[in-house]
């Protein structure tokens, strides 16, 4: 199927801990023989393999190693490439909680932030102190993350990754009135969590 769809010229590498899985050599495949939870093991097979274009995780499911080939994917892929994790619906199966809350899907979502961190320099002075720097050099290259039933995909393009500015295109002209705080200064939000109906207050108003 995967050679029917890329074509008879691209390089497809599959990777798994069964050693069955060589049998694919016979049609042509590279098979690499591995756990996916180990960072040493994708250090040594992807610096082996070299700069790729794609990467799908259809691995264990288990929250820790989908977390691990995903660090170590990003780390060694090539300026514009997709990493895509399957069958995140294991952070929420009973089978699979060992993890505890620290689920694939909780780490892909906090990843997001690192987003919205590329702009701290915009303000530097109302944000929190980046201090995680290790975590904000690896995700520097994702140019975005997209979030589907069941499958959560980060785009690496090093062309799109950029810090944001800001630009006024009238130096001297006046501001208009901030009218952001005015109104109501909290509400009563449905918190979407899928196991859990709670309703809770969120408040605004101006900190200083």
């Amino acid at each position: 199927m995967w050679r029917n769809w890329l074509g008879p010229k691209a390089r497809i590498i599959g990777i798994d801990m069964n050693p069955e899985a060589l049998k694919w050599k016979e049609q042509g495949f590279e098979i690499f023989i591995g756990d996916q939870g180990d960072p040493d093991f994708w250090e040594k097979t992807l610096t082996s393999i070299g700069k790729y274009d794609a990467l799908l995780d259809d691995g264990g499911h288990q929250s820790f190693q989908q977390i691990v080939t995903l660090t170590e994917a990003i780390r060694y892929a090539s300026d514009k490439c997709i990493v895509a994790i399957e069958d995140t619906h294991t952070s929420f199966m009973n089978d699979f909680k060992a993890h505890g809350n620290f689920t694939f899907l909780n780490y892909a979502k906090s990843s997001t932030d690192f987003l919205t961190a590329k702009g701290y320099s915009m303000y530097p002075n109302r944000m929190k102190e980046l201090s995680n720097t290790e975590i904000l050099d690896l995700f520097n290259r994702v140019h975005s993350i997209q979030f589907f039933n069941s499958l959560v995909a980060y785009k690496i393009d090093k062309r799109e990754t950029f810090t944001p500015a800001t630009i006024w295109n009238h130096k001297n002209s006046p501001r208009p009135s901030d009218y952001r705080y005015e109104g109501l200064t909290s509400a009563e939000v449905l918190w979407p969590d899928p196991f859990r109906s709670e309703l809770l207050e969120v408040k605004g108003g101006r900190v200083s």
